[in-house]
């Protein structure tokens, strides 16, 4: 699994999950261990901003999941192709099935 670093946190060169719901992301995060969460909306943001300089093949076409929950059913996501910052359903029957993930995790502090 290649990675690359971004302010304090390492993020995986290529998408985790592609097409899935948040519920599916967050079992298969899981079960992936070693740490890797999916990013923050604010990282997001920062990846975003490198997709426009042509780094870390994101897709265009999708939306990618954020950690940051709205509400009982809602999480926060980014559109790649524009930088929109939005709320899709991730929990029951609405949940938004078409959404890819991006995994990061926290650089450990050496002290």
């Amino acid at each position: 699994m290649t990675y690359f670093t971004l302010h304090n946190i390492e993020v995986m060169h290529n998408d985790f999950l592609r097409n899935t719901t948040y519920e599916t992301a967050i079992k298969s995060i899981k079960e992936l261990g070693d740490n890797w969460r999916l990013p923050t909306i604010e990282e997001l943001g920062y990846l975003y901003d490198l997709h426009k300089l042509g780094v870390g093949a994101f897709s265009d076409e999708h939306s990618y999941w954020s950690s940051n929950r709205v509400g009982a059913i809602g999480c926060e996501i980014i559109k790649m192709y524009s930088g929109y910052k939005g709320v899709a359903y991730a929990i029951g029957e609405q949940a938004e099935p078409n959404i890819n993930t991006r995994l990061v995790r926290d650089i450990p502090s050496h002290r």
